[in-house]
């Protein structure tokens, strides 16, 4: 059954399934473990591996706990006419997070920053921890962090987050910002959190509209994640064999994104118990 002694590790978690294949049984590696180092260069732009690492943190989550107990918020903010560059737009929000975590001592969530057509950096948030927030407050905090005197209203919105499936359609439209329509080029649901933008191009925008966005900075980050209510996972390693290229034909059928190569792992969006019946099969099947 086995293929020089390597070993495939099973993640399940939340709304993800991994398979990784390690080197030998004597000295594997365990994924997520970094060799070497080196100077993280600067960052320019939203890329496919951000969006994929993002996408799939996002997924591992446990929404339908902080869901039932109302405490999900959507919130979106966005500077007036004038504004300024992604990199200065960073000390606004850091300042803005510091409020909110003095305001909510449970709150928890992730930031995503998103470039206007016009060119202004806009931030969504994704925030848990919270029962209830005050638009008007979360209005005058805005406007005195980025020192707004104008008398038009600021744009800041705050929604509730109904259920776990709303936060995901959430993460695929905003947080993760997949299209309608690359999404359905690639084959997935609008509303899925495996939402295509796995494998899916930078963000690119029309010419002359890229001044103040030389260098940028991230491009989402988390708030507080010591809080963040994960989802219950299983992690276990067997040795590869039948049962490992069953399980990757399954994934391909379902995601045609899923890589080819035999002896490389892959990830697909799914539930926990749905795959793990897939496990279950194609192991019965093999010994």
């Amino acid at each position: 059954m086995g293929s020089g002694g390597r070993l495939v590790q099973a993640d399940l978690q939340g709304d993800v399934f991994r398979l990784s294949v390690l080197g030998s049984v004597a000295g594997a590696l365990v994924p997520g473990e970094r060799k070497g180092g080196g100077r993280r260069g600067a960052v320019r732009e939203f890329s496919r591996g951000s969006r994929r690492r993002l996408l799939e943190m996002l997924a591992r989550v446990d929404w339908e706990a902080e869901a039932r107990r109302g405490r999900l918020k959507f919130l979106s903010v966005t500077y007036p006419a004038d504004f300024p560059t992604a990199r200065q737009s960073k000390a606004h929000l850091e300042a803005f997070r510091r409020v909110l975590e003095r305001k909510f001592p449970e709150l928890w969530g992730v930031w995503r920053l998103e470039e206007q057509r016009r060119g202004a950096p806009h931030y969504h948030f994704l925030l848990g921890g919270v029962s209830w927030v005050s638009l008007w407050w979360l209005r005058k905090v805005w406007g005195r962090i980025i020192g707004y005197r104008g008398s038009e209203r600021l744009q800041v919105d705050v929604r509730q987050v109904r259920s776990a499936r709303h936060a995901r359609a959430y993460v695929s439209k905003y947080v993760a910002k997949v299209e309608a329509a690359e999404a359905a080029a690639e084959g997935q649901p609008q509303a899925d959190p495996a939402a295509a933008a796995v494998l899916l191009e930078p963000i690119t925008y029309p010419d002359g509209l890229r001044e103040g966005w030389a260098s940028p900075g991230r491009f989402w980050g988390w708030i507080r994640r010591e809080l963040v209510p994960w989802a219950e996972r299983v992690v276990f390693s067997l040795p590869i064999g039948e049962w490992f290229w069953r399980v990757k034909r399954v994934m391909r059928r379902a995601w045609r994104g899923v890589n080819g190569q035999r002896h490389r792992g892959a990830m697909v969006f799914g539930s926990v118990e749905t795959w793990g019946r897939v496990l279950g099969w194609a192991l019965n099947a093999s010994w």
